[in-house]
């Protein structure tokens, strides 16, 4: 991950990288219904999704929920998940940390930073059993639908994306 995130240019990377999140928003999911196999099948869904700035603009906090989660939990009970995002002045990397009902406990997922109408952002999670590189990628060339998507890094060295979030504002 160390050797991802010296590749980025930090320059114009700062504490208001994440404003555009802010507020109330509609999330439109595509999630992809097996990882690492090859497969094409994506769950869909929607969920509602709020975002707010503490400490200055230094840190945001993400909050949604999804009423019928079965599919991502096995369990009829709703899935939450909060994300927490904070900005280091002195490196200007973003650090992510997620919270979600099925884990139930604070985890550090990835680190990075915006170039211009893009962000990415470096980590490794356990997957079947085993750690994968993590890579988040937003695109902010449409700034009325921002989008997140979510990949694992392959057997091959090639990124699988397996979750596509788009964000568009609610009224």
């Amino acid at each position: 991950m160390q050797e991802l995130l010296a590749e980025l240019d930090l320059r114009t990377s700062s504490q208001g990288d994440f404003d555009f999140l802010l507020g109330r928003r509609r999330v439109a999911h595509r999630r992809l219904k097996e990882r690492l196999v090859g497969a094409h099948e994506w769950h869909t869904f929607e969920t509602d999704y709020e975002c707010w700035a503490l400490a200055g603009g230094m840190v945001n906090v993400d909050h949604q929920c999804l009423e019928d989660a079965a599919f991502l939990s096995g369990s009829e009970a709703p899935f939450y998940g909060v994300s927490v995002r904070s900005f280091e002045a002195a490196t200007k990397l973003w650090t992510i940390y997620w919270l979600d009902s099925i884990r139930a406990r604070l985890e550090f997922q990835v680190a990075g930073a915006f170039t211009g109408h893009q962000g990415l952002f470096y980590g490794t999670e356990e997957f079947a059993g085993r750690p994968r590189a993590l890579r988040f990628l937003w695109d902010l060339s449409n700034p009325e639908v921002p989008r997140w998507e979510q990949a694992y890094e392959d057997d091959h060295g090639d990124w699988e994306t397996n979750w596509i979030m788009e964000f568009t504002a609610r009224e």
